[in-house]
């Protein structure tokens, strides 16, 4: 066997090794050609243009699978957050506008309806919260504002602002404040309601505070809190009857007044 021979079968050799690489999945593998000629250089470089090729291949594959299994993940995150309660929680625009067209429309499609259920909670929480702090004229000059659950910072604010508005525009001279509805009370929620209580009186309407609980009574005394400026009645029915008999006497003032002046 000539030298020559011996050189084209350990180029040979060394291609078949390189090619079993590439088989096992090492895309960098390429087949020497050093001292190589003619043809069999020319087959050598097609085979490394063909490894090269794969090799780009194998990377745009694994690229994208990538992107993929990454955009996924972030789809499957997102809707676990906004299980979780946490109703911000989006997939990003770069999932959205992913190449990979079914990714981008399923991280869309889950924006479009985390959307939806924020919207949805928020009506949701409008309407129970009006239905909960509903302002009720229930006679000429009085306004009741039952009460029910827990009354922190933010819902003693709106308390307010739709009372001291129904107490303007409806002319009222008396508000019942019903807390039977109302379990609980510490030191801030009687705040709130005495603030809530003055700020009333300042604007002309006189207030009774009814449905005090045995349990929120025993409280109001334990924490200190002062009501004695505050009339305080039994029930709803209680405070409507002596809304009604001050109104009457002071129809009957204002007519003995006239009658005397007549």
């Amino acid at each position: 066997m000539t030298s020559a021979t011996t050189d084209i079968n350990d180029q040979l050799r060394a291609a078949r090794e390189r090619l079993g690489r590439v088989l096992e999945g090492n895309g960098e593998a390429r087949v020497p050609i050093d001292g190589a000629t003619g043809e069999l250089a020319d087959l050598l470089a097609a085979v490394n243009e063909v490894l090269g090729q794969c090799q780009d291949t194998r990377d745009a594959l694994h690229n994208a699978t990538m992107d993929l299994a990454l955009g996924l993940s972030e789809c499957f995150g997102a809707l676990s957050a906004v299980r979780g309660g946490n109703l911000d929680a989006r997939v990003s625009q770069q999932t959205v506008d992913s190449q990979d067209e079914l990714l981008g429309r399923f991280a869309l499609s889950l924006n479009d309806t985390f959307d939806d259920i924020q919207q949805t909670i928020e009506r949701q929480r409008y309407a129970i919260e009006t239905l909960s702090t509903p302002i009720l004229q229930i006679w000429n000059d009085v306004l009741a504002l039952p009460v029910i659950g827990i009354v922190d910072s933010k819902r003693s604010a709106e308390l307010m602002e739709k009372l001291l508005a129904s107490i303007v525009q409806k002319q009222a001279r008396f508000v019942i404040l019903d807390i039977t509805g109302v379990d609980v009370v510490d030191t801030r929620t009687a705040d709130h309601f005495i603030k809530l209580i003055n700020s009333a009186q300042l604007l002309g309407a006189e207030c009774f505070v009814t449905g005090i609980q045995p349990a929120v009574a025993q409280t109001l005394v334990e924490i200190g809190v002062d009501l004695g400026a505050i009339t305080t009645l039994r029930t709803l029915q209680d405070g409507l009857r002596e809304c009604m008999r001050r109104l009457e006497r002071a129809r009957n003032r204002a007519h003995n007044g006239g009658a005397k002046r007549a």
